[in-house]
């Protein structure tokens, strides 16, 4: 019986002893589920990467100045080195000077001006008109540089990249490029009809149509990614990683070149009519429900609104004196973005 108690006590006692020291040399493996798990909730943000530290900012804005003048609804905005022109359905195209507030001069047209643009000298605009013409204007000169009928199609959105090249979304569906002779380049067919908004960040071409897609282009045109709304797509921005796309269902589709990602928010009740970047973070969004929204991408956190009663035509920002600039009806507004 002793030795039997003895046996059971040397038992008893390895058992512990052989536990312990497994649970002080045992390699305390990660639970692989819920590091899954916490993983994607970090990642959620359409920014999101793992050295990206950011910081909470806070912004709210103070009336700058409007310009006056326009006989009819302001139908597009540019602005270059601070000089803003403003473009109307009466075909006249004013020029001002924001930080003066003074107006400097006027280029008048017979129709409704339908797109209009900076290129990077400001010395020259384009615009398309309701007669089916893109016309280079030069400025200092008060004339027109170059005109071009174009017959079966209309040019709806303008865009200018680095080198220049005149890049325009059409009624037929194309996107066509341009010289600066407005002899055409290329062209390729993007939507099954009217493009609504093209935009170019120099590396992709974004264009958003009445098929209710937006596509995203690589340098030699192939698709990189469609986005796809409920209605058709109003407006398109990009920056340097992210593709916005802005329906008249309402809502703002984000889409990350770089880590793929894809999400839509909902901070508007009613159509976007355009939409523009600040910095990499944050988006101005400008609504048929007649206001305008500058909002966080990731969190889709409303920084401040204005609630207006038209609805914006179009929105232009001047980053150096962070002014953000919109047509509304006959006017061109000026806010200036402030950070608490």
């Amino acid at each position: 019986m002793k030795i039997k108690k003895i046996y059971y006590l040397l038992l008893v006692f390895f058992i512990f002893y052989g536990c312990s020291v497994e649970n002080k040399n045992k390699k305390i493996e990660p639970n692989k589920k819920l590091t899954k798990e916490v993983v994607e909730r970090e990642s959620n943000d359409i920014n999101s990467s793992k050295n990206n530290i950011k910081v909470k900012k806070s912004f709210y804005y103070s009336n700058f100045y409007t310009f006056k003048g326009h006989k009819e609804r302001v139908t597009d905005i540019t602005i270059q080195n601070s000089i803003l022109a403003s473009a109307d359905e009466s075909g006249e195209i004013r020029l001002s000077d924001i930080k003066q507030k003074k107006f400097l001069k006027l280029l008048k047209e017979r129709f409704t001006i339908i797109a209009l643009k900076f290129f990077h000298n400001s010395n020259f605009l384009i615009s398309s008109n309701s007669n089916q013409e893109i016309i280079i204007w030069e400025i200092e000169k008060n004339r027109v540089f170059r005109k071009k009928k174009l017959f079966s199609f209309y040019v709806t959105s303008i865009t200018i990249d680095k080198n220049d090249n005149i890049i325009t979304g059409c009624s037929d569906g194309k996107v066509r490029f341009y010289n600066r002779d407005l002899k055409e380049i290329r062209d390729f067919k993007a939507h099954k009809g009217a493009i609504n908004s093209i935009a170019t960040n120099n590396n992709f071409i974004v264009t958003g149509g009445e098929d209710k897609k937006t596509i995203i282009w690589d340098s030699k045109y192939n698709i990189i990614r469609v986005l796809h709304h409920l209605k058709r797509v109003n407006s398109v921005a990009i920056n340097k990683n992210i593709v916005a796309s802005g329906g008249e269902d309402g809502k703002i589709i984000l889409y990350n070149l770089i880590n793929k990602r894809e999400k839509a928010i909902t901070i508007h009740k009613k159509g976007i009519i355009d939409l523009l970047f600040y910095n990499d973070n944050y988006i101005i969004s400008s609504s048929k429900d007649n206001s305008v929204r500058f909002s966080n991408i990731d969190d889709a956190k409303t920084e401040f609104s204005l609630f207006l009663q038209l609805g914006v035509s179009k929105m232009v920002l001047d980053l150096e004196k962070n002014y953000l600039i919109y047509g509304l009806n006959r006017d061109v507004k000026v806010i200036k973005i402030e950070e608490k």
